[in-house]
């Protein structure tokens, strides 16, 4: 790729995450909220309302906006930003949408959801405490994986096309996982405020093996019948740059095979752990591990001339190594006796008001 086209593959990347973290402060956070939110009080169909995936449609964003400025410049590029504009005006309405579900009255008479405003110092604390490792674990993942796709997109312009073909043919396996490892979250978080960790533990290994059932079943699909994915991205397409791109995409898709087993696990142990508060350890791992695992040895991989099957290794090295550090983490049971919310605060919201003696 020339100098210039990685100019402008900066500066749109650049400039839609900086105008993200300014517009998606209400909308794309609203609806990260109202979803955990409506989940939590059990209200599932809510949850499918409101959005289903938001992670999965913003890294969707990204793939779409990075291949656009690295294969044809700065006008497709800005065409990638305008696309990402008109998703986050979607999520400004789902934000909304959510909001007029979460304060419906049978909500505000169990959980105060509209007459609860003021702060609480205590329970602010304890969000942070909780909340901020899950985000910076999350921003964490996002950094290392749009880095990933923006040295693949250095190394040639078909290298490049043919990651984003895989990426967004990984989202079929993708997003299931991360709906069933949300369902898990939820689940164990209510397991764990009942004071009940194996049946946060049954939990957990019940989704595992309908994660696991699904990422083999799809797996064995990328792996054995690539073509049923990658036709439909020959459409239109010029025929002899596909003739160029299809070969690459349906030979990463042999890494998405392998990866997307790690990733069930991944998805499943990791959401788990969140939601019995071992949040800190997630972001501890997620920092410690992108770089050196996956980001340099893709950066020696396009500086060495490794090629692009050198850097997939190291995606997919990533993946692995998270599957077996959070497994053996799920395994040690840390974890069983961690609580979001101490007993003797629940016990004091829900113990009744004192009546005042008359004097």
């Amino acid at each position: 790729m020339a100098g210039g086209e990685a100019e402008v593959a900066v500066v749109c990347v650049g400039g839609w995450l900086g105008q993200s973290a300014l517009e998606n402060c209400f909308g794309l956070g609203v609806v990260f909220e109202v979803d955990e939110g409506v989940g939590a009080v059990g209200d599932e169909g809510g949850v499918v309302r409101v959005g289903g995936d938001e992670g999965g449609i913003e890294r969707l964003g990204l793939v779409e906006l990075i291949a656009a400025a690295v294969d044809a410049g700065e006008q497709a590029g800005q065409v990638g930003v305008g696309w990402m504009g008109g998703v986050e005006l979607f999520y400004d309405g789902q934000g909304l949408f959510g909001l007029v579900l979460l304060f419906r009255e049978k909500y505000e008479r169990e959980f105060r959801t509209r007459s609860g405003w003021r702060l609480d110092v205590p329970l602010f604390r304890r969000l942070l405490r909780f909340g901020f490792p899950n985000g910076l674990a999350q921003l964490v993942d996002m950094i290392a994986w749009t880095a990933f796709v923006f040295l693949v997109g250095v190394m040639s312009k078909t290298e490049g096309a043919a990651t984003n073909v895989a990426f967004t043919i990984n989202l079929i396996a993708f997003l299931p996982l991360l709906g069933l490892g949300d369902g898990v979250k939820i689940l164990v978080g209510r397991r764990q405020g009942e004071g009940q960790p194996d049946l946060s533990a049954k939990t957990t290994l019940t989704g595992l093996k309908l994660g696991l059932g699904y990422a083999v079943a799809i797996s064995a699909l990328y792996a054995l019948a690539p073509g049923l994915f990658t036709w439909l991205f020959g459409v239109g397409a010029n025929p002899a740059e596909w003739g160029e791109v299809e070969p690459v995409a349906r030979r990463l898709l042999l890494f998405v095979a392998l990866y997307t087993v790690c990733d069930a696990v991944n998805v499943v142990v990791s959401f788990a752990l969140r939601g019995a508060g071992d949040t800190r350890f997630v972001a501890v791992t997620a920092v410690a591990t992108a770089w050196p695992v996956m980001i340099i040895p893709t950066a020696l991989a396009v500086w060495l001339g490794w090629g692009i099957d050198g850097a997939w290794w190291s995606a997919t090295a990533y993946l692995f190594v998270l599957a077996v550090v959070f497994s053996l983490r799920f395994r040690g049971g840390k974890w069983r006796t961690m609580q979001v919310i101490e007993q003797d605060v629940v016990a004091e919201e829900d113990s009744p008001p004192r009546a005042h003696e008359n004097t």
